[in-house]
């Protein structure tokens, strides 16, 4: 219980004690036997007015305890409304407080953004810059290694005129199984021999001296003869080619190029410039049209881009024969040569097999041949290659 309800209590308590004691006196008037009239009217008015008087106490008291009651209560909800009021002023100095500090937050954020935005202008800026050097350096590297190849080329076939423009090979090939090799007089020396300098060959002749008497005698002559380059029966293709790949290197740098076999048949001609197909009996063709498929995916790398076609042709007995043309058999048909049709054959597209061709130059002053099939061709596809190539040989 609070001390507004106790001494609310407290004045009740002594008001109703005086109505109380004012109402026994009351009742103790009342019994009072009347000896004489002016006693009773004395002891009347005598209970009267003390209970008047204690009525008025009573009340007294009762208006004093309220008047009280009524100060402590104002004083109290005084002091509650200055504790309000002062809360009241706290929070809006918190609140003064807080918007002050937040205020001083966002500022410091939008410093931290515009540093931070200055940092990453920054970190932008030298982007840019190094793109543009990496850019400038690309092009830099591009422009040198353009001029270090333009230089290799020209070194490169400064070479080969040291060298000589024209330059002969002599290979001499191996007896054949059914050949047999005639005897020697001296049994010793063969009758083909290449010096180890691989320029020189020799050949022993052997002649017949008419004598006087009729008689005859056997002499041998030797023949020596001298080539740029001389392969014996022992070097193998890749020999060969090692000595003329330099050609086509000068081909793939731009410079025109005639490799071409010369010897009576039979003296491996063909299978010097085609060979087998597969392994390590393939020609110079072959082996050429590698080295171009190898050169063009260094190209490509460097962002270069080809379309290819190639032809086939054969001179012989001063005719010209389109080898890449259609065949006798059906295109899709295996021959008894074994040979195979490419696939990206077009046999009518080719025309008959008797058109005439000539040998004319073009606008760049190239010397081409004019009506032969041209077939497109990827030179790193390998089964497309041995494909054109056996079709050639069927034609042969």
């Amino acid at each position: 219980m609070s001390k507004e309800e106790a001494a609310s209590s407290s004045s009740a308590a002594a008001v109703a004690e005086a109505l109380a004691s004012a109402w026994r006196l009351t009742n103790q008037s009342e019994l009072v036997p009347e000896e004489d009239g002016r006693n009773s009217t004395i002891s009347s008015d005598i209970a009267e007015g003390e209970i008047e008087a204690r009525v008025a106490a009573a009340k007294e008291a009762y208006e004093t305890a309220a008047k009280e009651r009524a100060d402590k209560t104002a004083l109290q909800h005084n002091a509650q409304v200055r504790n309000l009021e002062e809360r009241v002023d706290d929070l809006e100095k918190g609140r003064f407080m807080d918007a002050s500090q937040h205020a001083d937050k966002v500022a410091d954020l939008e410093a931290a953004l515009a540093a931070a935005r200055a940092v990453v202008s920054s970190a932008q800026a030298a982007v840019a810059a190094a793109e543009a050097k990496e850019a400038q350096s690309h092009e830099a590297l591009v422009t040198k290694v353009r001029d270090q190849d333009a230089e290799r080329r020209k070194l490169h076939n400064t070479i080969q005129e040291l060298r000589g423009n024209v330059r002969v090979f002599a290979r001499v090939r191996p007896f054949l199984p059914h050949e047999s090799e005639a005897p020697r007089a001296n049994g010793d020396e063969p009758w083909l021999r290449c010096d180890p300098d691989g320029c020189s060959i020799h050949a022993m002749a052997r002649l017949f001296d008419n004598n006087l008497d009729e008689s005859k005698t056997e002499l041998e002559v030797t023949h020596s003869f001298s080539y740029d380059r001389t392969f014996g029966a022992q070097d193998d293709q890749n020999a060969v080619f090692a000595e003329v790949s330099e050609f086509v290197q000068s081909a793939l740098d731009g410079y025109n190029v005639c490799l071409f076999s010369y010897g009576q048949t039979g003296s491996g001609k063909t299978y010097t410039m085609t060979g087998e197909v597969n392994g390590a009996e393939r020609g110079i063709i072959p082996r050429a049209i590698e080295q171009v498929a190898l050169r063009k995916a260094q190209l490509e790398d460097a962002g270069w881009a080809f379309e290819m076609e190639v032809s086939f042709v054969e001179i012989y007995c001063e005719a010209i024969k389109d080898l890449l043309g259609p065949s006798s058999s059906s295109p899709s048909s295996v021959s008894s040569a074994n040979t195979v049709v490419p696939s990206n054959y077009d046999a009518e597209a080719a025309g008959n097999s008797k058109k005439k061709f000539k040998i004319v130059a073009n606008d760049f002053g190239q010397n081409i041949i004019t009506g032969v099939e041209m077939v497109p061709v990827d030179p790193a596809d390998k089964k497309s290659i041995d494909e054109l190539m056996m079709h050639a040989a069927s034609l042969r």
